[in-house]
């Protein structure tokens, strides 16, 4: 991750990070998600557009914006052509995004409720 300085905000900063975490989680030793291991490949892509979904579902749940970045310009030529070639993939990076989300969240102390809540 890039120093927390190099980001406009704060949130676009928690948006890279939720993204990279979502990454983090597939790993072997946590969720064992693989997909694509060369960038621009399909597969790769649908992890990509996993981590992308996974860090909307965590600013949502942290009430945070979901903001687009410079990098969704040139991925989203990519998802789409994945989501049209394959009408299920965006069920399966939903699905593994879900997975991913739960993961992460089950660290935290409290819930989503209580959070929101608290606000």
């Amino acid at each position: 991750m890039p120093h927390t300085g190099s980001f406009k905000s704060g949130d676009a900063y928690a948006s890279v990070r939720a993204h990279e975490t979502v990454h983090w989680a597939g790993h072997a030793s946590r969720l064992d998600r693989t997909f694509g291991k060369r960038f621009g490949d399909n597969a790769y892509c649908v992890e990509e557009l996993v981590a992308e979904l996974g860090s909307a579902m965590i600013c949502g749940d942290l009430g945070l914006p979901t903001e687009l970045h410079d990098s969704h310009a040139s991925y989203l030529a990519n998802w789409l052509g994945v989501l049209r070639a394959d009408k299920t993939a965006i069920f399966l990076a939903a699905t593994k995004a879900e997975q991913a989300f739960s993961y992460l969240r089950a660290f935290s102390t409290e819930t989503a409720a209580e959070t929101r809540l608290a606000a």
